[in-house]
């Protein structure tokens, strides 16, 4: 999976480490690229010689002067990597965790994950492969998966053309093998096409008690999303 991890250094010596999921070399070159007029600025440029504990005007004026490229994809998750940076730096300089800066916590403790990815290029491998792997899950001691069903759509990887109740199909085997003590979500990569075609397949859901759907929609569905 893609990442990119950025520095920002102070005149004061203290470093700050940002990242982002974001293929590496573009956002690099958002971040590094010359300004070349007053909407298309570059982003490092933007920030020398600005100080960087003034994080909300900085998130501002990076998001303000790159409007012309940005505003989405890569130079907003430049901007996101960046910002975490500035973050780290004030934590740093206050000598204090960052999350205390950012109001606290709520909760003592986070319950992880496992983000599973099936193998396999007909339907009954795939699902097999999903039932093993969340299991395998299960076994080392998580409470909780992520289910890739991707059986369609754009970013199918698998070869397969799958009607939509195959997707309940292999989520209904994986929540048999690991019983009702375990949560599970599902994760379809922006499979369907409407929100008419989602939501006649997840209305069966309920007896699965699907924690959440990730990306049913296209990302730009906003209309389908509000439904």
């Amino acid at each position: 999976q893609d990442d990119i991890v950025v520095f920002v250094h102070t005149d004061e010596g203290i470093t700050g480490i940002g990242e982002s999921d974001v293929n590496p070399w573009i956002a690099r070159a958002c971040i590094e690229a010359p300004s070349t007029h007053s909407m298309g600025l570059g982003l490092k440029e933007m920030l020398i010689g600005e100080n960087p504990l003034d994080t909300e005007h900085l998130w501002q004026k990076l998001y303000v002067g790159s409007c012309m490229n940005g505003r989405r994809g890569a130079v907003i998750n430049a901007i996101g990597a960046i910002d975490m940076a500035l973050w780290d730096i004030r934590g740093k300089a206050a000598n204090k965790p960052t999350w205390q800066l950012l109001g606290g916590t709520p909760r003592d403790a986070i319950q992880p994950y496992a983000s599973l990815q099936p193998n396999g290029t007909s339907l009954e491998q795939y699902r097999d492969s999903l039932v093993e792997w969340v299991l395998h899950a299960k076994e080392i001691g998580f409470r909780a998966a992520k289910l890739e069903i991707t059986l369609f759509g754009p970013y199918n990887h698998t070869g397969m053309n799958e009607s939509d109740d195959k997707v309940t199909e292999v989520l209904a085997a994986c929540r048999k093998a690991v019983g009702t003590d375990f949560t599970l979500m599902v994760d379809v990569q922006y499979a369907w096409d409407s929100a008419d075609r989602a939501l006649a397949t997840v209305r069966d859901w309920q007896e699965f008690d699907v924690y959440f759907l990730e990306t049913p929609l296209w990302v730009d569905d906003l209309d389908g999303y509000a439904r």
